[in-house]
C-alpha cells in the first residue's frame, strides 16, 4: 500500500514539473485556473442576470471559437489534398481552385466576418443553432487560407526526404502518406499551434465584429435575437461605464475595491478577452520553443 501511495506522490510530482517546465502546458493550465477562479468571482458579486448574460456570451464566445478551429482545420485539410491530389489534373478545376484562394487572400478577415452577418438579419434569425454554425463557418472560411498554406508547406517540406518518395515508389496510397505519415506523425505541432492561433485570432474577430455590428446598427435592427457574445456585451451602455470607471483608480486607489466588485459586467469580459489573447499568445510561443528544441 505505501509502495502504491509513493508511486502515485511520484507521478504527481513528475506531471507537475512537466507542466512547470513547459510554457505551453504552464499557460495551458493558467488559463484554465484563471477563467475558473473569475467565474467563481462574477456569481459571488454580479447579480444573476448579469452573470448569467457574461457567463453565456464567454461561452458563446468560445463555442465559436472551437468550433472555427475544427472547421477552418477541415477546410485547410480539404483544400490541400484536392490541391495535391485532384485539382492539378484539371486545369478548369485548377485555375477555379486558385481564383478562389486568391479572392479568400485579397478579402480581410475582418471585412469577411462583418459580411458575414448580413444573412444573420434577413434569413437566419429565428434558429440560435443555425446562426451559430453559420457564424462559426465563415470564421472558418476566413481562416481557412492559413492553414492551407500550413499544410501545403508540411507537403512540400516532406517531399525533399526520401520517405515520401520510397513510399510512393512501395506503391502505397499518396493520401496515406500525407495524411499518416506527413500531417499526423511529423506536423502535428505545427498544427497544433496554428489551431491555438486561430482561436484566439477567432476570439478577437468576432468581438470586434459584434461590437462594430451592435455600436454601428440602424435603429430597426438589434442583436438581441443573436446569440451573446463578448463584443454584444461590451457594447451595451452599462459595459461602457464600467470600463471608463477603470480612471476612477488613478485618482483614489481605494475606489479598485469598487471597480472589481460593482463594475464588473464590462471589467470582466474586457478582461476574458485580453486573458485570452495573452494566454494563446504564450502558449503558441511554448509550442514555437518546443519545436526549436526538437528540431
Amino acid at each position: 500500500m505505501r509502495i502504491k501511495t509513493a508511486l502515485n506522490i511520484n507521478n504527481s510530482k513528475s506531471l507537475l514539473n512537466k507542466v512547470l517546465s513547459r510554457k505551453d502546458l504552464r499557460w495551458s493550465a493558467l488559463f484554465v485556473l484563471g477563467l475558473l477562479f473569475f467565474i467563481i468571482w462574477n456569481a459571488i458579486f454580479l447579480n444573476d442576470a448579469a452573470f448569467s448574460k457574461w457567463l453565456s456570451a464567454i461561452a458563446q464566445t468560445y463555442l465559436l471559437g472551437l468550433l472555427s478551429v475544427i472547421l477552418s482545420l477541415s477546410f485547410g485539410w480539404i483544400f490541400a489534398l484536392g490541391e495535391e491530389l485532384l485539382f492539378s489534373e484539371n486545369k478548369f478545376l485548377n485555375a477555379g481552385f486558385y481564383l478562389f484562394i486568391d479572392l479568400l487572400k485579397s478579402i480581410p478577415q475582418i471585412v469577411i466576418i462583418l459580411l458575414g452577418y448580413i444573412p444573420l438579419f434577413f434569413y437566419f434569425d429565428n434558429s440560435p443553432l443555425v446562426q451559430t454554425l453559420w457564424l462559426a463557418f465563415v470564421l472558418a472560411l476566413s481562416f481557412a487560407n492559413d492553414v492551407y498554406e500550413e499544410i501545403s508547406n508540411r507537403i512540400a517540406v516532406s517531399k525533399n526526404y526520401g520517405f515520401y518518395n520510397a513510399m510512393l515508389a512501395l506503391g502505397i496510397k499518396e493520401s496515406r502518406i500525407i495524411n499518416r505519415d506527413v500531417l499526423l506523425l511529423n506536423s502535428a505541432p505545427y498544427l497544433i499551434n496554428r489551431a491555438v492561433v486561430i482561436f484566439a485570432s477567432s476570439v478577437f474577430l468576432l468581438t470586434s465584429a459584434d461590437f462594430i455590428v451592435s455600436v454601428g446598427l440602424a435603429p430597426q435592427l438589434t442583436l438581441s435575437g443573436l446569440p451573446a457574445t463578448l463584443g454584444n456585451i461590451l457594447a451595451t451602455a452599462t459595459s461602457k461605464e464600467d470600463i471608463l470607471a477603470i480612471r476612477e483608480i488613478f485618482a483614489d486607489p481605494l475606489y479598485l475595491k469598487e471597480l472589481l466588485t460593482t463594475h464588473l459586467q464590462g471589467i470582466s469580459a474586457a478582461f476574458a478577452l485580453v486573458f485570452t489573447l495573452i494566454s494563446a499568445y504564450e502558449i503558441s510561443n511554448g509550442l514555437v520553443e518546443r519545436k526549436k528544441l526538437n528540431a
